[in-house]
């Protein structure tokens, strides 16, 4: 009985003393799988493009870091001492998110968008300095329609609450 209420103690303090660590989803954590659905979105809208309209990287390159990449969650990212949204290890295929910054930006799907495809990119070794990611933001502001010809962008995992944005996601793409 003791050697229980011990075990008991020890799992509790060892879930509490996690509680800031980084979290990786592989579908238990709803920002990764926010995240990575708006990835996917993102992909389908580059695959669908005419080839003009993307320069500097492929989109089926993009595709696969989405589905090949492990993204991991943490309360506050920082780089250099201040707070990011996020950084990517290209050699390592990881991306940590802040989940912070990715919740204050729940209203804003651009910014969100914006973020995943640099993200990305970055896993790619691309878009150091935004070149590739601030091309797109033109695109988007200079033709909304390819953004509702392609679809998915505005239906999958970029209004509403967390809950309803990651079921809305799983019906899209299937739990992740």
């Amino acid at each position: 009985l003791l050697a229980t209420a011990l075990a008991a103690v020890g799992m509790a303090l060892a879930v509490a003393a996690r509680a800031g660590e980084p979290q990786e989803g592989h579908g238990g954590d709803p920002y990764e799988l926010e995240f990575v659905s708006v990835g996917r979105t993102v992909a389908k809208f580059l695959l669908a493009l005419p080839r003009e309209h993307v320069a500097g990287f492929s989109p089926r390159a993009f595709a696969e870091a989405v589905e090949t990449t492990r993204v991991v969650t943490a309360k506050r990212v920082f780089l250099n001492r201040l707070e990011v949204d996020a950084k990517n290890y290209s050699k390592r295929k990881l991306i940590l998110l802040g989940r912070n910054r990715w919740k204050r930006n729940e209203r804003e799907p651009q910014k969100r968008i914006l973020l995943v495809l640099h993200e990305y990119l970055g896993i790619l070794g691309k878009d150091r300095r935004y070149e590739i990611s601030q091309g797109f933001v033109r695109l988007l502001r200079g033709n909304p329609e390819l953004v509702a010809r392609v679809g998915g962008m505005q239906t999958c995992g970029l209004s509403g609450s967390i809950s309803d944005r990651v079921a809305d996601c799983e019906r899209v793409f299937g739990p992740r």
